[in-house]
């Protein structure tokens, strides 16, 4: 078992600028994006607000419609206004259980033989957990009371880095945190995924999440720091050991890529 247990499931930097510029030229778009946020947050806000599962996708729920008007894009992961969409590869590799997410196909229409092929699912998740050190975590929060069950939330915003009380433990493979805000993964399924060859998404370092462009992220081997040059489309990679990585920065000075510009081991230039 590894010493870090934890890791934020995120878009892969280079791929999330290639699908942020399809989106800024209207050739990714979702054509029913509202329809399905109205019927998601009235889902999601059972477990939020109301201290209740939100259960499975309805069957007479709308799924989503996705436009792809590009013929080479085809990652493992990517976000479509903010909805997370994996492959059928990604799916298989996560083996989640049923009834901790759903993994709804997806409608695709347009000049995209290669994303046709990917067997594209909506990654939505049923399962939450409020696993945070508040006190340590930085964020803000305050209790509240759901109208319909009388029951008491904290209400919680994540300004920066995670901490996790020392009693944590994943309800899931995957799942989200109280603030709904973030999707973490165990060091067991991030491992499972990248060993099945996805691209497209990163197993992010919760205690170096306020870094922009000095990432530490799971690896095939373990820990890796990853520095990106200023488009954020080229980055140099190094592995480094547990210890480092659970560290977290020192301090901000950790964040400025000189900090980290020589590597004794040599690191690998890896582009997009």
């Amino acid at each position: 078992m590894t010493p870090f247990r934890f890791w934020l499931l995120k878009h892969e930097y280079g791929w999330h600028n290639i699908s942020t510029s399809l989106a800024e030229d209207g050739l990714l778009r979702m054509e029913n994006g509202k329809e399905i946020y109205e019927h998601h947050r009235a889902f999601h806000s059972l477990w939020r607000k109301e201290g209740l599962n939100p259960g499975a996708w309805p069957d007479d729920a709308p799924v989503p419609h996705i436009v792809l008007d590009e013929p080479d894009f085809h990652p493992d992961y990517f976000e479509c206004r903010s909805w997370r969409i994996v492959s059928a590869r990604m799916a298989e590799a996560m083996a989640l259980k049923p009834d901790d997410a759903d993994l709804i196909p997806v409608t695709l229409t347009g000049n995209c033989a290669k994303a046709k092929a990917m067997g594209y699912r909506w990654l939505r998740i049923r399962t939450f957990t409020d696993f945070l050190d508040l006190e340590r975590t930085d964020c803000s929060w305050e209790w509240a009371t759901s109208r319909k069950t009388g029951n008491p939330y904290r209400n919680v915003h994540i300004r920066g880095h995670f901490c996790f009380l020392p009693e944590a433990v994943a309800p899931a493979g995957l799942f989200e945190d109280e603030s709904g805000a973030s999707i973490f993964a165990t060091d067991a399924l991030a491992l499972r995924v990248i060993e099945a060859g996805c691209v497209g998404m990163i197993f992010d370092h919760p205690f170096w999440k306020l870094s922009a462009r000095v990432r530490i992220v799971r690896g095939r081997n373990g820990p890796e720091r990853h520095i990106y040059n200023d488009t954020f489309a080229h980055y140099t990679c190094t592995e480094i050991g547990w210890e480092d990585a659970d560290a977290g920065p020192a301090s901000l000075d950790d964040y400025e890529p000189e900090r980290w510009g020589e590597e004794s081991n040599g690191p690998v230039q890896r582009d997009y």
